[in-house]
């Protein structure tokens, strides 16, 4: 008798060849997929890394330049930028309002309204709330206007409201109530303020010499 090892070999069938290959076929797709999918998402980084770093030059670029800007910007643009909330400079503003006939298409009475800046800052924003009453004290309408925005655009936007005891009046149309009845009364609320001090004038240019 031979006592030499003895080797067996396993014959596989036609089912078992396919599942080894497909299964083979799927691991390889498998690492594949993960290696691009990490070199993915090293791209991506290096992308936003550097956007960030991108937008972060060009941020500090407009910082430094944007004093400069604002120096040379004209006298409207650069009082809106600088301007800041003061409700306390409401003291130095006189408000009137009073009812008055008006066209008939528009309800038959408006309210005349009459600011005065007796400060010595441009008001930037100041928008008003108007209630008209009647005679028992009841309110018949509620209006809301602008008395001064930053810009002058149209009839709504009428544009800074300048120092030096300068008086604007506008007319405010009032919707037509039943309630309003015999003398009306109008009373008017500061809901916001907003003033900016005068950009100093440029300095003139040297002369040729």
């Amino acid at each position: 008798m031979s006592s030499g090892p003895s080797v067996i070999v396993n014959k596989g069938g036609f089912l078992s060849a396919t599942a080894k290959g497909l299964f083979g076929t799927i691991m390889v797709v498998v690492v594949c997929g993960t290696a691009l999918g990490l070199y993915g998402l090293r791209m991506v980084d290096m992308h936003i890394t550097s956007a960030i770093n991108e937008v972060g030059t060009v941020t500090e670029k407009v910082l430094a330049i944007l004093p400069d800007w604002q120096k040379n910007a004209p006298p409207q643009i650069a009082d809106a930028l600088n301007d800041r909330r003061a409700i306390d400079y409401r003291s130095s503003l006189k408000i009137a309002a009073r009812v008055t006939k008006g066209e008939e298409w528009r309800g038959g009475s408006e309210v005349v309204v009459e600011v005065t800046n007796t400060g010595s800052e441009i008001v930037t924003l100041l928008p008003l709330r108007v209630v008209v009453e009647n005679e028992e004290g009841t309110p018949v309408s509620e209006l809301s206007a602008y008395a001064a925005t930053p810009i002058q655009v149209c009839d709504e936007w009428r544009g800074p409201l300048l120092p030096g005891s300068v008086t604007r009046k506008f007319v405010v149309p009032m919707c037509k109530s039943r309630d309003a009845k015999g003398d009306l009364k109008a009373s008017v609320e500061i809901t916001d303020l907003r003033v900016a001090k005068p950009a100093a004038a440029p300095a003139p240019a040297p002369a040729p010499a």
